[in-house]
This record gives structure tokens, sequence and C-alpha cells, in this order.
């Protein structure tokens, strides 16, 4: 390796609350990324491994040491001496800034631990940049990092979920010390300001699908086949779905629903399934690989996403639902617009009651344009929606930031 490429090779520390999770895919395909870029990632969770911990390592083939998650070692890096004054300084940014906010205090503290073991190891063997890959709990770091391991870039995400309903009553100061500070769209831009934070300092960096996705050897579509995907939570509006299809069925016996996901609604929504008798035509298919997933949106002529969750930002179900030609009808949520134009890459529907969606879903189903969409939906998504181009964009400004730091100090 020459030096100019151990120059743009980056090690890079990323911060979760729990890694991997079943339900952010995206997340596990933007650490895959940086890794097919040729950058090494080291993954720490604040939490240890949830109940489904072993299924999604073995479902994303991943390979994580046991730094990654809590373990005996947690306890004997706050014990230690040499840690104590690490342990100090966090404390008192917890209480000096959330003695107002019992909760968030409360998770800090008994977070605490981790944090210092966490710090204790990037202080002691700092890699080239340490990512809060969420600008909640894990800005905690970044507060650390200020001071006890400065020569490292710190770089902060401030998303949907970090904004909605209210941010981390730390973040505000996380974004103060950042050396980098990045959103997913521009519509998180207006919430960003409101912690005091320049917009100028903040990058867009869309999140993306990977493309090798549609690698896969090309399968059918199944006529009248729509699909969805999604975290089974009530704003996500499933039981709209089937509601909408409930009316599809009925005038098109050919129909059928494949619904993909899992979720805490899963049995009321089967149990509307069996109401409506559609047990017959509806699939639910549980979470599945994403290359299993790939497949059913390949199968399918429709994808049907009808969510009004306020954190909803360019859903990355749609985004694979576009890749694989899918014609998406979806609800209007921030930005969507990006991914959906009307009458070219898809449809948005702003009227979400059945009566209204199936008609459009019908027509849809009917458009003899319907598979030259898909073909723009998918061109769309890979060029400006590749998860490799988006994270290239992540490490590029990591590297300008370098770049800028070795340059002052000389």
């Amino acid at each position: 390796m020459t030096k100019e490429q151990r120059l743009d090779t980056l090690r890079i520390a990323c911060l979760f609350m729990t890694y991997p999770m079943p339900l952010q895919p995206w997340a596990i395909s933007n650490v895959q990324a940086h890794e097919a870029n040729g950058h090494q990632v080291d993954v720490y969770a604040l939490r240890g491994r949830q109940p489904d911990h072993a299924e999604t390592v073995r479902r994303y083939r991943l390979d994580l040491p046991a730094v990654a998650h809590p373990s005996r070692e947690t306890a004997a890096a706050i014990a230690s001496p040499r840690n104590w004054g690490m342990a100090l300084y966090v404390l008192g940014l917890i209480l000096r800034h959330l003695w107002r906010r019992p909760e968030e205090l409360a998770k800090s503290v008994i977070l605490l631990p981790r944090v210092v073991e966490i710090c204790a190891r990037l202080r002691d063997d700092p890699p080239d940049v340490v990512h809060a890959f969420w600008g909640h709990y894990p800005s905690m770091v970044l507060l650390a990092g200020a001071r006890f391991f400065p020569s490292v870039h710190r770089s902060l995400f401030l998303g949907n979920y970090d904004l909605l309903p209210r941010p981390f009553g730390l973040s505000g100061r996380a974004a103060a010390i950042a050396d980098s500070i990045w959103t997913a769209t521009e519509a998180n831009l207006p919430l960003i300001a409101s912690l005091g934070v320049s917009t100028d300092r903040v990058t867009i960096a869309h999140w993306g699908v990977p493309l090798d996705l549609a690698d896969q050897a090309p399968v059918d579509r199944v006529p009248g086949r729509i699909c969805t995907a999604s975290n089974f939570q009530k704003e996500k509006n499933i039981d709209l779905v089937i509601r909408a299809f409930a009316l599809v069925a009925a005038e098109r016996p050919e129909a059928s629903l494949v619904i993909a996901g899992d979720g805490a609604e899963r049995q009321a929504l089967e149990a509307l399934t069996a109401t409506l008798g559609l047990v017959d035509r509806v699939t639910f298919t549980g979470l599945l690989t994403r290359e299993r997933l790939f497949s059913e949106l390949r199968q399918a002529e429709v994808f049907l996403f009808l969510s009004t969750k306020a954190t909803e930002r360019l859903p990355n179900a749609v985004m694979e639902a576009m890749l694989a030609e899918a014609f998406c009808i979806v609800s209007r949520t921030d930005d969507i617009e990006k991914l959906i134009i009307d009458n070219s890459t898809g449809q948005v529907v702003d009227q979400l009651a059945p009566e209204a969606v199936a008609p459009v879903v019908i027509s849809a189903l009917d458009d003899p344009q319907r598979a030259a969409c898909g073909r723009r939906a998918s061109d769309l998504v890979r060029n400006k929606f590749s998860v490799n181009a988006m994270m290239g964009v992540y490490t590029s400004g990591w590297q300008r930031g370098q770049k800028q730091r070795r340059a002052g100090d000389r």
C-alpha cells in the first residue's frame, strides 16, 4: 500500500445505540458500504446485544468483535483509576445539562460505564474518525473526545430520529464541537438550526441502498401482485394498505398482497386480514434477508407505502422498491418528491383512505406505462441513491477534514 493509499484509507469508529438492528437495515448497509469502499469500520454499540442479535448477524453475514458490545470489560474500564477523570468529566456534562430532563439524565447515567469504556479505547488506540451514527446518546462520546482524544475527527449525524419529537439535551453541545455535521435530507435543516447550529456547517448526504441487490437473477412479475414492507407500527398504516387491498381484491380476482416485515402490530394486522376474508390472498412474510425482500419486490407490480410517521424521510423501502422497478404508490412525506415524481417514477397519494387509495392501485395495475415508470425509478436510484456513493460523500468530507488539520498543524 502506497503512502497516498494509506492517507485515503480511513479507520472509522462508528457509534450506535445497538447494532445490528433487524428493523434498521440502512444502518447495516451504511457500515458495509464504508467497508466495500476500502475503509475499516470499528462498530461500538452503547447497549447490549438484542434478543434477535444472532439471527440478524447471520442474516446479514456480519463479523462483530466482542468490543462491539458491552461486556465485563465495561465495568473494568470505569473502575480503572486511569479513566476516573474521563468518567467525572462526562458525568459533569450529564448532570449540568440534563438535570431538567430526568428521563434522559437517568439513561445517560446508566450508559456512562459503556461511554467511558468506548472513550478509553479511542483514547488508547485513536482511529481517524469517530462518527456518531445517531446524534443523541452516542454524542456523549464526541463530547469526551474533544478533551481526551482531540486529534480524532469528530463526526455527528443529526437525523429525523435525533430531532423529533425533540433533540437530546446534549445534541446541540455535541454539534458545537463536531468537526463535521451530517443529515440525510433538507427537511431536517430547520430542526438542526433550532439547536443553534449554522446550517452552513451541515452536509446533506442522502442515505441510499445497495445497488448490488439488482445483480440477482431476474424473476417474473406476478400479475396483480402488490407488496408493502415496513416496521409494523401504527403510524406506518399497514392496516390502511390491507383495507385498500380489500377494495382492489373485490375488482381484481388475480390480485394478491405480500406484507414484508414485523413488529408490534402484527397480531392486529393478521386479525384484520382474517376479518376481511383475505387470508388466502395476503401473505405475511416476517423479516426477510435483504436478497429475499428484493426478490419479493421484483415480483410485485405495485409497491404500496402509506406511512404518516413524523420521522419518515426518503424511505429506504421505497428506494429498494424503485430499484426493483415496481410501480411505487406512496404517502406524502417530507422530501418524498426527490424520489417519486408523479407519472414519471411513481405516484404520491394525498387522500389516505381506502376508497381513495384503491382506485390509484387499480389504475397502476392497468397502466401500460407501468413498466417504463419502473425503469425510470430504478435509473433514478442508481444515479442518485447508491449507498456506496453516499458513504463516499462522508469519507471524502472526513478526508478533507484530515488534510486541513494536517495543514494547520504544519
